[in-house]
């Protein structure tokens, strides 16, 4: 008898923790949108006080990772490219690129994944 109590308290437990957590499901093109811009932010960071501004990123496709918690997405963005100020400063260039943005689940979204 207690092992059917033990058995059935085990399964709630088990069901209800599943049950609470949010599912994975594929990144929408919005999550995508978000992640290419969080992307170049980290970039404009990188680079010092110059800065990439994407006007324009379109989804072209998705890929899934190694690993079930992380997605690679291609993206073509359109935008230009600030230069930093300088003695001699340099007009803004435009750029139309395509880039694979890589994506990792965390707790219930996709977010852009940096390597650091």
């Amino acid at each position: 008898m207690n092992y059917k109590l033990l058995t059935i308290l085990s399964l709630l437990v088990l069901l209800t923790g599943c049950a609470s957590k949010p599912a994975m499901h594929q990144p929408s093109d919005e999550e995508i949108r978000k992640a290419a811009m969080d992307q170049y932010d980290h970039l404009m960071k990188a680079d010092g006080s110059g800065g990439y501004h994407a006007d324009e990123i379109e989804v072209l496709r998705t890929r899934p990772g190694s690993i079930e918690t992380e997605c690679f997405a291609e993206v073509r963005a359109k935008g230009y490219y600030k230069h930093p100020p300088l003695a001699n400063p340099k007009p803004d260039e435009p750029f139309d690129e395509t880039r694979e943005v890589p994506l990792i689940w965390v707790e219930d979204k996709w977010l852009f994944h940096k390597d650091e």
